[in-house]
């Protein structure tokens, strides 16, 4: 359904099952809804928590209830297992994963853009000086040059 049907028909509440990245709605329309949050005299936009038609039957579905013969298939607990195993909800999970990843994305375009090492926010090109060692003495120990042995 379309968000400028929605609005117009006084609907107050919209649940969605999977979110659509590609909309546009925030944008076009930020002054008439509210995604994810709670703004008086606005579309609520908001996923919907619960179990979902397929995921129902997927968890509820018991399968073969009948064995070749017709006879009822008995239920055993000790080989009984979870139908349903998706963690709730799903797209949160892919998230969190994505953003795992983009830090070490950015450190490595970060990296590439400024190979000389320069200091950001400066116009001269200033080479950035490494980090001192919080131990002075342990620096001039490294530097100084090994004795010969006579």
């Amino acid at each position: 359904m379309c968000t400028k049907l929605i609005i117009s028909a006084g609907i107050r509440e919209v649940q969605y099952l999977q979110p659509y990245y590609k909309s546009l709605v925030r944008e076009l329309y930020e002054d008439s809804v509210a995604i994810d949050e709670e703004l008086k005299g606005k579309v609520k936009f908001h996923p919907f928590v619960g179990v979902t038609p397929n995921g129902y039957r997927l968890v509820f579905e018991k399968g073969r209830r009948k064995d070749d013969n017709g006879d009822a298939v008995r239920w055993n607990p000790s080989e009984a297992y979870p139908v349903f195993t998706t963690g709730y909800p799903s797209y949160l999970n892919t998230e969190a994963n994505m953003l795992l990843g983009l830090e070490d994305i950015k450190d490595t375009m970060e990296a590439k853009s400024n190979p000389l090492g320069l200091v950001p926010g400066t116009s001269s090109p200033k080479r950035a000086r490494p980090a001192k060692p919080k131990n002075a003495s342990l620096a001039k120990a490294k530097k100084a040059p090994a004795k010969k042995k006579k």
